[in-house]
């Protein structure tokens, strides 16, 4: 092998050997960044999970409040209609004039 062989080789099996560390370098940032990432969403999830299950007691009135509401409007609306039936028949009935003698 000549030396001009020999020493390009030897630079090549360099470039290998710094591109293979850069490689794994590059490889285990990718794993820890994924590993933190994973953990930066577990603690926002459960921070999310642990403030409703603290906060739960509070909203069930709250929520309990607003389904009567709605069922009070329901009510509401259905006596608006019973109204509306009974004005119109009022109206729908015939006109009588008594004559004076």
């Amino acid at each position: 092998m000549e030396p001009h062989e020999r020493a390009m080789l030897e630079e090549s099996l360099s470039l290998a050997r710094e591109n293979n560390e850069m490689l794994r370098s590059l490889r285990s940032n990718m794993r820890w960044t994924r590993l933190w990432r994973a953990i930066y969403w577990l603690v926002i999830l459960g921070s999310l999970v642990g403030a409703y299950y603290y906060v739960q007691p509070y909203l069930d009135p709250m929520f309990q409040a607003y389904n009567k509401a709605l069922e009070v409007s329901a009510e509401l609306g259905k006596i608006g209609d019973q109204k509306d039936q009974f004005i119109n028949s009022f109206l729908n009935q015939p006109v009588t004039t008594k004559t004076t003698k």
